[in-house]
C-alpha cells in the first residue's frame, strides 16, 4: 500500500522465473469530503439513486480534482 505520491520500483520473478522490473510513477491528489444533512418530504434524487427513507447514505462522486471521494 503506497500513501504518498512517488516512484516506486519492483524488482522480483516474472512468472516464467525470468528477471523483472516494473516501474510505478504515482500522485496522490487531495482529498476532499462532505456531508449533506438535509430533509426532504417525499424523495431526494442524488447521482442518479432515489432515495425514499431517510437514514444515513454514502455514494461515491467525482471531486474538483477529478477523482474518486464519498459523500455521506
Amino acid at each position: 500500500m503506497y500513501d504518498s505520491s512517488g516512484t516506486y520500483i519492483w524488482n522480483g520473478l516474472n512468472t516464467l522465473g525470468c528477471d523483472s522490473s516494473a516501474t510505478l510513477f504515482l500522485t496522490i491528489n487531495s482529498f476532499s469530503s462532505s456531508y449533506i444533512d438535509t430533509t426532504v418530504c417525499d424523495y431526494l434524487v442524488s447521482n442518479g439513486t432515489v432515495y425514499t427513507e431517510s437514514g444515513l447514505y454514502n455514494d461515491t462522486m467525482l471531486n474538483s480534482f477529478g477523482c474518486d471521494s464519498i459523500i455521506t
